[in-house]
C-alpha cells in the first residue's frame, strides 16, 4: 500500500489496485508436515503434494510433527462448495461418450499435475450436464478443450465477484 499526504497535515494508505494480496488466505505456514486424512495427499514446503509415504516416513525420522486436516480440495468437496462449474446443453448423444472421456481424461491429468486441482462431480439432469471443479481456470480449460476437440459449441464464460472467485462456464451445442 502507498502512502499519501494531504496538506501535510494527515497521512492515509491507499490501496494498490490491479496487485495481489499482501498476506496469504490461509494465514500463516505451518510448522512440520500436514497429512489430509480424506485423500491422503502431504503439505510439505508450503505445497500440497500427491500421497507421499516418503515424505512422512523423513518427517517421523526427524521428530517433524505430522498434523491431521483436511487439504483445500477436500474442504471444497465437504462442504459442497466448488470453485469452476462447466455446464454443457444440447450435447448430441453421439458424441457424448467421447466428451464424458474427455473430460474424465482433462480431469486425471489436471490431478498428476497439481494434488488440488480435481473434478468434483459430472452430474446428468433433463439433458443437461453439470461438471464441477475445485479450480475456477480448470473448469476454463476444459471447456476450451472440449469446444476446440469438437467444434460444434459456443461459449458464455463469467466469473463471480470476490472473495468467491467462481468461474461459471456454459457451453451450448449446435
Amino acid at each position: 500500500m502507498k502512502t499519501r499526504t494531504i496538506a501535510k497535515l494527515h497521512s492515509f494508505r491507499v490501496p494498490q489496485r490491479g496487485g495481489s494480496a499482501q498476506h496469504s488466505e490461509y494465514g500463516r505456514t505451518r510448522k512440520g508436515v500436514a497429512f489430509c486424512s480424506s485423500c491422503g495427499n502431504v503439505y510439505h514446503h508450503k505445497e500440497w503434494h500427491r500421497r507421499s509415504s516418503r515424505v512422512l516416513a523423513q518427517a517421523k525420522r526427524n521428530g517433524q510433527a505430522i498434523t491431521k486436516t483436511l487439504c483445500p480440495a477436500c474442504s471444497l468437496v465437504g462442504k459442497r462448495m466448488f470453485e469452476g462449474e462447466l455446464v454443457l446443453r444440447n450435447l448430441p448423444a453421439a458424441i457424448e461418450e467421447e466428451v464424458l472421456r474427455l473430460v474424465r481424461g482433462f480431469g486425471a491429468r489436471a490431478l498428476r499435475r497439481d494434488s488440488q486441482h480435481r473434478i468434483i462431480a459430472i452430474e446428468h439432469l433433463k439433458g443437461v450436464w453439470r461438471i464441477t471443479t475445485t479450480e475456477n481456470q480448470l473448469a476454463i480449460r476444459l471447456a476450451k478443450k472440449i469446444r476446440d476437440t469438437f467444434k460444434r459449441a459456443t461459449l458464455a464464460i463469467s466469473h463471480s465477484r470476490e472473495p468467491f472467485e467462481v468461474g461459471r462456464v456454459n457451453m451450448v451445442f449446435s
